[in-house]
């Protein structure tokens, strides 16, 4: 008897897998620039996309290009054995530029990968995660990187016989609308990471990318990448920027000092009220054998209580003070006479508001010192009720 060895599993044969590059946007928002052509560390993305695409397997390439035909070819010819379709008529939508990339690819392929061409941070690893999971699949036709649970990302994975029924049918112009149809067929890859959503549309994208890569990123043409002009300083000189934060401060003490009186007021209102139906009830006095004579001397202390703090709210709170302003006076500001330069003039518009700035200070405190005094006082009346009352007793 001859021994036999172990019986090997069959392995399923690789997945031929083509690649369609979208390289046909007019970039629009980076100014008409070719975004295929934005350089990373000196390399297009278009160059850096097909040797991601050969890093994961990927043989049979083709690019797909619009209105920047002629500045891409150049870059697209030098890497042996990709094909390079111009679509004329890219300005009708990205869904014209698949369904000619679709027409275009191997007819014996498993599959076709639609890979974007300004994703700055896909490597080879991770289109072989994408082509891995078509592979595990079970009846789906797509396969679509999904980041966070809620970002749909790129590239997509179409199986050959989808890609067989989109261009055989004319209601679907492209994988996009085959996949809003047909939901059912679309396999979610779901990941933590972010290389599959991160474009480049706008200027900041380029700031960013060159942030995440730890590389230069710039325009076709352009050394470095542009840098958003909101996040230059402004120019102001010392003494500008002296005299707005002192402005700024002053208005901001005087808006203090008006919450601080709008508080006052809404408390003598309060007091008023209270003063009011304690009258009412401490009038009883003057009635003959009232029974009530002790409620009524609590009563009448409480009257006579709240009407000192409502005298010292008024008194060191409400009372008209002389006002500080934001601005001086034109006639203390202009003295063409003096014969004095503008860093002298502005030197002593500096010293004022700060003298303002002081005053009204001090006099928020008094306000705020005295505001507090009075809400404990008002709760403290009924204490003062029941120590007349009982006294009265």
């Amino acid at each position: 008897m001859v021994a036999q060895g172990p019986v090997q599993p069959q392995r399923s044969p690789p997945l031929r897998v083509a690649a369609v590059i979208l390289a046909a946007g007019q970039g629009s928002r980076l100014g008409g620039a070719a975004k295929a052509l934005i350089g990373i560390d000196g390399v297009p993305l278009v160059r850096r996309q097909i040797d991601a695409l050969r890093g994961a397997g990927v043989s049979d390439i083709v690019v797909v290009t619009g209105v920047h035909h002629a500045a891409i070819a150049p870059v697209v010819v030098a890497a042996t054995g990709v094909r390079l379709l111009h679509n004329p008529d890219a300005a009708s939508g990205k869904g014209t530029s698949v369904r000619l990339g679709l027409q275009a690819v191997v007819a014996d392929m498993d599959a076709v990968l639609l890979v974007l061409c300004d994703q700055p941070l896909l490597t080879a690893a991770d289109l072989r995660d994408v082509i891995g999971t078509f592979g595990q699949r079970a009846e789906h036709d797509f396969v679509v990187p999904r980041v966070d649970g809620t970002r749909r990302g790129n590239p997509v994975l179409a199986s050959a016989r989808v890609v067989r029924t989109i261009l055989a049918s004319d209601r679907y112009l492209a994988c996009r609308d085959y996949m809003d149809a047909h939901p059912e067929s679309v396999l979610h890859m779901d990941t933590m990471n972010d290389h599959y959503v991160v474009d480049i549309d706008q200027p900041q994208d380029l700031v960013d990318a060159a942030a995440r890569l730890g590389s230069s990123v710039c325009l076709p043409g352009r050394a470095t990448a542009p840098r958003p002009q909101e996040h230059t300083m402004p120019t102001w000189n010392y003494a500008q920027w002296a005299e707005h934060a002192a402005m700024e401060h002053l208005k901001g003490r005087l808006q203090t000092g008006d919450v601080l009186l709008a508080q006052a007021n809404t408390l003598l209102s309060l007091l008023l009220v209270a003063i009011g139906g304690a009258l009412a009830y401490a009038a009883k006095l003057f009635e003959p054998e009232s029974s009530t004579a002790p409620m009524a001397w609590g009563m009448a202390a409480v009257v006579a209580w709240l009407v000192v703090v409502a005298v010292n709210l008024v008194v060191n709170c409400i009372v008209t003070r002389p006002t500080t302003t934001l601005y001086n006076e034109p006639r203390n500001i202009y003295q063409p006479a003096l014969g004095l330069s503008e860093d002298a003039i502005r030197g002593f518009e500096l010293d004022n508001v700060q003298v303002r700035i002081d005053r009204t200070k001090e006099r928020n405190a008094v306000v705020a010192y005295w505001l507090d005094r009075c809400r404990y006082a008002a709760i403290a009346t009924p204490f003062v009720f029941v120590v007349s009352a009982w006294i009265a007793s």
